[in-house]
């Protein structure tokens, strides 16, 4: 039985990206790039070239950060990524650096993101000799999962990334994704789609409601919809128990946006029907009519007295 082993790249783009790129391919491992969207180098085109390649995206935030600071950084580090490449990284790295805690970690993932911890830095950072150091961890190394970081801009760090594999190998380890190491998704998101979703969502609706107008012969049901900008829509259909019950439950779906609304409305007025200015017409005509019907009978009444 073979145990996982993720294998990413922090902190770049460098020079040396497609470098990495080319030995990775060489190699056949799957690597992870994680890219600082402040990197002067970094661009859709990089971007777009790693996942040609077959590799994966993420973030990577360099900068310290805090409980109090990182919604703040991670809201600036996002809108830099989109700003940059048209998308959205799914993928977040948090910096070496500070004190990462619980809560530190959970507001980016309720948020959406997945964020791996690295269980073996190559402090490439900080050793000149970085292979005796990685050896010496994976012997330690006694977990089901293993997730190492190196850094791109040192050339050892790729050097020694086909001896790492071989001692991954020897070790039991299988190289593999970050979608199948973390067991979830790992895509980028276009941000158009999530812009548009987002917009919907803004013209929330805040009243959602029916009234049966019984000041009305015969009864209608008017349902209306006031939503955030105060702009009233409505509809009145014929009044029945049926349709009555119908634009209850219905409307108890509570729709959250302007094209759910539309859904909901057209679906009551596909079962229920719609009262047009004609039939308003036609009613008062034939109530007007059974009106003066009653008068006369009336009279007659009277009259034969």
């Amino acid at each position: 039985m073979s145990y996982k082993c993720m294998i990413s790249y922090d902190e770049g783009p460098t020079k040396n990206i497609n470098r990495v790129i080319e030995k990775g391919v060489s190699l056949n491992i799957p690597l992870v790039f994680y890219l600082d969207p402040f990197n002067p180098l970094f661009d859709k085109q990089v971007v777009e070239e790693i996942i040609e390649n077959g590799y994966e995206v993420g973030m990577s935030i360099i900068e310290e950060v805090t409980d109090e600071t990182i919604t703040m950084v991670l809201e600036k580090y996002e809108k830099e990524f989109i700003k940059r490449t048209g998308h959205k990284a799914v993928l977040l790295r948090l910096p070496a650096v500070g004190c990462i805690t619980h809560k530190t970690i959970n507001i980016p993932e309720s948020l959406g993101y997945l964020i791996d911890i690295p269980n073996i830095d190559s402090e490439d950072d900080q050793k000149s000799n970085i292979y005796p150091f990685l050896c010496q961890a994976l012997a330690a190394e006694n977990r089901k999962g293993v997730s190492i970081v190196f850094r791109e801009r040192y050339e050892k760090s790729i050097d020694i990334l086909q001896y790492v594999a071989n001692a991954m190998n020897q070790k039991g380890y299988k190289i593999v994704p970050a979608c199948v190491y973390l067991g979830k998704s790992t895509s980028l998101i276009k941000v158009n789609d999530e812009i548009k979703e987002q917009e919907n969502k803004t013209k929330t609706v805040t009243v959602t409601k029916f009234e049966v107008l019984r000041c009305s012969s015969p009864y209608k049901i008017r349902v209306f919809t006031l939503q955030n900008d105060d702009e009233i829509k409505e509809i009145l259909v014929p009044y029945s128990t049926y349709n009555k019950l119908y634009v209850r439950d219905i409307l108890r779906k509570q729709p959250e946006n302007d094209q759910e609304l539309e859904n909901l409305y057209e679906k009551i007025i596909k079962e229920c029907g719609i009262i047009t200015e004609d039939d308003e017409i036609k009613a008062c005509r034939k109530n007007g009519c059974r009106s003066r019907d009653i008068g006369l009978l009336c009279l007659l009444y009277f009259v034969c007295l």
